[in-house]
């Protein structure tokens, strides 16, 4: 595995050759950072997909990741990225980022892939036990469905 300096480097040397490579398309600071996921693991260095910097996007990981993975990093390294990385990271893997028996586990069982943008949660297990509280978008579903007749939309 390269050390952070060289794999850097070697981030920012493919991301300039990109750039000169594509002639007449512009990229965004967002799209450049989601490819530079990929060249990040191309180039050996541990990557975390953590969704920004502020606790308030977590809820984006699973996006930013599929996204990851739409621009070229392979699915399980994005699944690490999201999981084991961070645990590793943070000195935690002991505890916590994979499942195995004895482990503190935060499981959640999808309707479909992960990283799809319509997969829903079906179950979500925190430790062990079951979780069944309505998600901030279902409780703001429901508080905005119920609007009263001033705030509805006018024909």
């Amino acid at each position: 595995m390269k050390t952070a300096s060289g794999a850097a480097g070697a981030v920012r040397e493919s991301l300039d050759a990109q750039r000169s490579a594509i002639s007449g398309v512009s990229l965004d600071e967002e799209s450049l950072n989601l490819l530079n996921y990929q060249r990040q693991y191309q180039a050996g260095a541990r990557v975390i997909i953590a969704g920004g910097v502020d606790a308030f996007n977590a809820r984006n990981v699973k996006y930013e990741a599929g996204v990851a993975v739409a621009f070229g990093m392979p699915w399980d390294a994005a699944l690490r990225a999201v999981t084991l990385t961070p645990a590793e990271m943070y000195g935690v893997a002991d505890r916590v980022g994979s499942l195995q028996p004895g482990r503190d586990a935060t499981l959640v069982i999808w309707s479909g892939d992960p990283f799809e943008l319509y997969t829903r949660a079906e179950r979500v297990y925190v430790r062990g036990r079951e979780v069944q509280r309505p998600s901030r978008q279902d409780e703001l579903m429901r508080r905005y469905k119920t609007l009263p007749p001033d705030y509805r939309a006018k024909p």
